[in-house]
């Protein structure tokens, strides 16, 4: 299935303008690709300013709800009135599934708000092309609302807030997945054991969360269900390997073709990424980036002599119409104070102690450069310093070299290895490919008297190396001390952008009182007591634990997610916490 995707797409690239394609041209596609939806799972739909949001997305095929392995990027945004954008995440799948969290700042204002998620395969869907769920916010530290409640005098227009004492939570009959093996009544700080057993015959993935129950009701929200229509007359790509990168060039000067010309994306770091890709026949470029990277500047270029004569464009991915989206003021019973007025304290206490219960974010595996190795790296501490790099290559680099023809200067790279080849073939008279930081160096006069004192080492590649449709005459990858080199280009045919940075993944604070003394003085007022995005039940059974805090009454477990066939599975149960 994958393949076919992928060939399917391809034969269509030619065709892609800003990033999309004439949907006249797809209109049969779902016969070779299915469609797909996505779905978000939230620790809660009311939260206040000072906690944490957390999700889990869901990425399933359309028809069999299974979980999808097309798209590989997901997008979340939590969305107020007037298209304010609270936070817009990318996301990671894999095996179509991910998560996030986000802490809610103090400059939120109360109302109605809400969670949309979609991946770029999605946008097609003419119903459904984005997930859509309300999330509620109390902001205790400012009576501004998001909506003021004056201007509405329907009450039915008005979501209401209100306290709900005689809220008895039960737990959930004929359960697919039992959770067991824990008492109904837990104490301060005590560790809580789950035995999950897994009664479906199938795999599956869920999210966990152990929360502290809330006795609110909310009267007159949304069902959450989306049935904004989108008239989109563009077809957009899935993200089928990795994070999509697209734009255009224009042409300065009249007869210059936009066609067939290279461009250079550039993200520097110690462990940087370099790509080379054609233009169409429109001008319109993309690139797939599927590799890890740590940091969110870029460089992009047009790579050719005439360079100057090219202007870049980036696209903007921006697709839903958020005017559609509707909202309502949000009330507050006068009787929810002292619940407020306990939890704001109770939050503001934990975020006091936030630096000794910090999360630990997930390395990401670090890819390689491009070409894996060079033939010979060079360690300037090695070597006796000199002043430039000019000075560098004649003293000390004998794999490379600069010659000078007239006012202008070029690195040579050596082939010891293919002499007769290269004496005989027509590539003798090609550049090499020339990196500082993975910044691409298309005019050597630009660094020729940079300063060595600046440089870690240079790595070289012999040989004649294909890049993208370029051939150059070998590889010279300079990588600087600090990480810190600028180029000085400011045309308009080279681009600084901020890249959209997908989140990185997260191990969660779980504090663990194993001893009587173990952070005795640190006060706990977490109402959240365990958050687990990525449980795998595999086998019969799984265990998991965690501990309770110094914060009494009823908490809801609650395991949900889907199984490898599609089954959709919600299971709760319920303990009371006492001193």
């Amino acid at each position: 299935m994958r393949k076919t995707i992928i060939l399917y797409l391809l034969l269509c690239l030619n065709q892609l303008i800003y990033g999309q394609i004439n949907k006249a041209l797809f209109s049969n596609i779902n016969t070779y690709v299915p469609f797909e939806n996505v779905i978000l799972k939230t620790n809660a739909d009311v939260v206040f300013t000072g906690e944490n949001l957390y999700y889990k997305i869901y990425c399933l095929l359309d028809k069999t709800n299974t979980y999808s392995n097309i798209s590989k990027i997901a997008y979340v945004e939590l969305v107020g009135v007037n298209s304010n954008i609270v936070f817009k995440h990318k996301l990671k799948l894999e095996n179509g599934v991910s998560q996030g969290d986000f802490f809610i700042p103090s400059n939120v204002k109360t109302g109605q708000y809400k969670l949309l998620a979609y991946t770029n395969w999605t946008k097609n869907n003419s119903i459904n092309s984005f997930y859509e769920q309300d999330i509620y916010i109390i902001n205790p530290y400012s009576s501004k609302h998001q909506i003021p409640i004056k201007n509405t005098t329907d009450e039915n227009e008005v979501v209401q807030i209100e306290l709900d004492e005689e809220r008895i939570p039960n737990n959930s009959p004929n359960a697919s997945v039992l959770i067991e093996t824990f008492n109904t009544t837990q104490k301060t700080r005590e560790k809580v054991t789950l035995n999950l057993v897994n009664n479906t015959k199938d795999n599956g993935n869920y999210s966990l969360s152990v929360r502290k129950v809330d006795k609110i009701n909310i009267i007159n929200k949304n069902p959450n269900i989306n049935n904004i229509q989108t008239k989109n007359e563009v077809f957009y790509i899935p993200e089928i390997r990795g994070e999509l990168l697209s734009g255009r060039i224009e042409s300065l000067k009249k007869n210059v073709k936009v066609s067939d010309k290279t461009i250079s994306l550039s993200i520097p770091d110690k462990n940087f990424i370099f790509k080379n890709v054609k233009t169409n026949s429109s001008g319109q470029f993309f690139f797939s980036i599927y590799e890890n990277y740590s940091k969110s500047n870029a460089i992009i270029q047009v790579h050719a002599h005439n360079k100057e004569d090219y202007k870049i464009l980036i696209d903007n991915p921006t697709f839903i119409d958020y005017s559609l989206l509707k909202f309502k003021p949000v009330s507050l019973s006068p009787k929810l104070e002292n619940w407020i007025k306990k939890r704001s304290i109770d939050i503001q206490v934990e975020n006091a102690y936030f630096s000794s219960k910090t999360d630990s974010t997930l390395m990401n595996k670090v890819s390689p450069p491009f070409y894996n190795h060079a033939d010979k790296t060079y360690i300037l501490d090695d070597y006796k310093r000199f002043p430039t790099l000019k000075e560098t290559f004649i003293e000390v680099i004998y794999a490379s070299s600069i010659k000078k023809e007239g006012d202008s200067f070029d690195f040579v790279v050596y082939d010891y290895e293919n002499v007769d080849y290269n004496k005989n073939s027509n590539l003798t008279d090609q550049h090499p490919l020339v990196l500082i930081d993975g910044i691409l160096i298309q005019d050597s006069n630009d660094i020729i008297n940079y300063s060595s004192n600046k440089i870690r080492s240079i790595s070289i590649v012999f040989g004649n190396y294909l890049y993208g449709s370029i051939v150059y005459n070998g590889i010279l990858a300079f990588e600087t001390i600090k990480g810190d080199f600028t180029i000085n280009d400011k045309g308009e045919y080279i681009k600084n952008i901020e890249l959209f940075k997908p989140l990185d993944k997260k191990y969660y604070y779980n504090p663990a009182y194993t001893t009587p003394q173990t952070l005795k003085r640190i006060p706990d007022y977490r109402s959240q007591l365990y958050w687990d995005p990525n449980v795998n039940l595999n086998k019969e059974y799984k265990i998991l634990s965690f501990f309770t805090s110094d914060i009494l009454g009823i908490y809801e477990v609650r395991l949900e997610g889907f199984t490898e066939k599609g089954q959709y599975i919600m299971e709760t149960k319920y303990f009371n916490v006492v001193k």
